[in-house]
């Protein structure tokens, strides 16, 4: 017999605060750890990033709390002293970023 999981305790979320409950123990199993990036993972980035012109657009795959997210940001600033990359709508810690393709 397989196991269910947590898609057992999917009646539970009628009952007053279980609902909560539920959904964060749900996200909290599907956390992840940070990849360590290799070598040429790296290199690839600083190319990427030493080519890179302000308003380009990327696709942008970051770690963030447990989970990686991908997304199209379009570049505003690279800031070398604070290790951090601007874009229009956030600021991404370098440390963070996992991939970065040109669109």
């Amino acid at each position: 017999m397989a196991d269910r999981g947590m898609k057992k305790w999917n009646p539970f979320k009628s009952l007053n605060g279980q609902f909560d409950m539920i959904d964060k123990l749900q996200k909290e199993k599907e956390k992840i750890e940070k990849p360590i990036l290799s070598a040429d993972q790296l290199d690839k980035l600083n190319n990427v990033l030493s080519n890179a012109n302000i308003g380009d657009v990327f696709q942008v795959d970051y770690y963030n709390n447990g989970h990686i997210i991908s997304e199209e940001l379009i570049l505003k600033k690279i800031d070398i002293v604070e290790k951090s990359i601007y874009f229009e709508d956030k600021k991404l810690n370098i440390t963070d970023i996992l991939d970065l393709k040109l669109i």
